[in-house]
């Protein structure tokens, strides 16, 4: 078959070691991070962190999405996940914290910033995007979200395959409602918050 005839470049081991160490330093790094917050704050700032690399299978067929001629080349050129972290934080603010974080950390550049969450995808996706580079050039993606929206686009993940079918349209209206209502509950929980905090100050002054 094709795609075992073609030598991926990503795929060799050393170049998934090089790319596997630099997930794995970042990981680090918010794990201390979360660790420091959470001894600062008296609360919990991240839920989970999780990584992955990129599959053969999810490198094809975006390089077919994009319509990409598969080249190694094009690979590095045009998919920017190949390595991806996910922080799940527990707040709206907490996202601003993650990111801040990273924005200040020496020895790995910020290239980009998609924010999803000031501004939705179409489908109502929310979540902020980082690609960060480190000395060696390879490329990480970094997706902070809340624990709302990784709920929202696990499920709509799992309900993809049903959007071509009789009830895609309704099912698309019903997605982006359930992203404004787990928008909203991120805001409440947020102010909620903020309230006992402004409590709790006021209790130990």
């Amino acid at each position: 078959m094709e795609q075992q005839t073609w030598d991926m470049d990503f795929l060799r081991p050393e170049v998934q070691q090089e790319y596997q160490d630099c997930i794995m330093v970042l990981a680090e790094k918010l794990r201390q991070f979360a660790e420091q917050q959470q001894a600062e704050l008296h609360r919990e700032l991240v839920s989970q962190i999780a990584w992955r690399l990129k599959s053969e299978q999810s490198i094809l067929a975006k390089l077919r999405r994009k319509k990409r001629e598969k080249t190694n080349d094009n690979i590095y050129r045009y998919i920017n996940d190949l390595a991806g972290i996910r922080v799940v934080c527990l707040y709206l603010d907490d996202v601003d914290r993650v990111r801040t974080f990273l924005e200040k950390l020496p020895d790995i550049r910020v290239l980009k910033i998609k924010d999803f969450i000031k501004k939705p995808k179409n489908s109502g996706y929310q979540s902020l995007h980082m690609q960060v580079q480190f000395p060696n050039m390879r490329k990480v993606e970094i997706q902070i979200r809340t624990m709302g929206m990784d709920y929202w686009s696990v499920m709509e993940h799992e309900l993809q395959y049903k959007k071509k079918s009789k009830i895609g349209r309704s099912l698309h209206k019903e997605l982006l409602a359930c992203a404004s209502d787990m928008r909203r509950m991120d805001e409440r929980m947020q102010n909620m918050r903020r309230l006992l905090d402004k409590q709790h100050r006021e209790n130990t002054e």
